[in-house]
């Protein structure tokens, strides 16, 4: 494939060829009123250390005698991409014994809603098990301040560093990189 060629959506490529940062790719399936879009790959091949390689296809094995905290959080927006921020957030921590047997040692969920066209104002937060103070952090932005509020607000959860603070400290980061 040359600099001026462009491959369509019905032309073919196989796995080993290459495209560089001149190239355009157009599929039929990127439209934008009604025309094809196309798409710069790059004038350089790319590094070959960028990107993903050999990704684990489990989690690696869990030392003996040792702790894993594990946690996720999920943002959604249910009416569109201006709309509210459902957050839904998870914890375990995780006891794995000198032969190998586990026990859970805590989980925690938060659920929250976040305004994001009124500059990330908590609507809604809720927590397993639950912390009446959080009520405390409602109206509050999630963004700019949020951490000292929750400071301020439940000062014990952040001395110590607990699976509820963990999980609110991370919600400014989840909302901001939600869409």
């Amino acid at each position: 494939m040359t600099d001026n060629d462009s491959l369509t959506h019905n032309d073919s490529m196989t796995h080993n060829d290459s495209m560089t940062h001149n190239d355009s790719m157009t599929h039929n399936d990127s439209m934008t009123h009604g025309k094809p879009t196309p798409v710069a790959i790059g004038r350089r091949p790319l590094h070959p250390m960028h990107g993903v390689h050999a990704p684990r296809t489990s989690t690696p094995p869990r030392p003996l005698g040792s702790i894993r905290r594990t946690s996720s959080i999920d943002s959604i927006r249910p009416g569109d991409i201006l709309a509210e921020i459902e957050q839904i957030a998870h914890l375990r921590d995780l006891h794995t014994a000198a032969d190998g047997t586990t026990t859970v040692l805590g989980e925690t969920s938060v659920h929250s809603l976040v305004a994001y066209p009124d500059n990330y104002r908590l609507v809604e937060l809720r927590a397993a098990p639950e912390e009446p103070l959080l009520e405390g952090l409602i109206g509050r932005s999630v963004s700019t301040g949020f951490r000292a509020a929750v400071a301020a607000v439940v000062p014990d959860e952040v001395a110590r560093a607990t699976a509820l603070h963990s999980l609110i400290d991370d919600l400014p980061g989840a909302a901001l990189v939600s869409g």
